[in-house]
């Protein structure tokens, strides 16, 4: 079973190139924007820094986003007081790379028509 991981682009030319290539685009740019990545298995050290309160006080847990390659997705960390680091996930991982925000889920199908294209 797969479990999501949401990020927030951070301003990278090579995530902007690949999610294009990919069919992904963002009418202003990727910065700032939230994609969502299902992985196979969610990296332990995710699992415990959320589990040690990383996100304590936070109404959602969104990681930050550095990079996107054919490779891989890099998240970035930073914390006042323990430094800053980073975590690499390898594409071996990854299932799908979506923008459907759980907000898609609670609309009711009769009132709204998914668009053709």
């Amino acid at each position: 079973m797969s479990c999501s991981i949401t990020l927030s682009i951070s301003s990278s030319e090579r995530t902007s190139v690949f999610l294009a290539s990919q069919g992904i685009v963002f009418a202003h740019g990727p910065h700032r924007e939230t994609v969502f990545v299902e992985v196979r298995e969610k990296p332990a050290i995710l699992v415990r820094l959320e589990a040690a309160g990383f996100f304590d006080g936070v109404s959602e847990v969104r990681w930050d986003m550095m990079s996107l390659t054919s490779t891989g997705f890099t998240l970035y960390l930073a914390h006042p007081f323990a430094g800053d680091g980073c975590v690499f996930v390898p594409v071996d991982n990854i299932v799908t790379i979506h923008t459907i925000s759980p907000g898609w889920m609670e609309c009711d199908p009769g009132q709204h028509k998914a668009a053709r294209r």
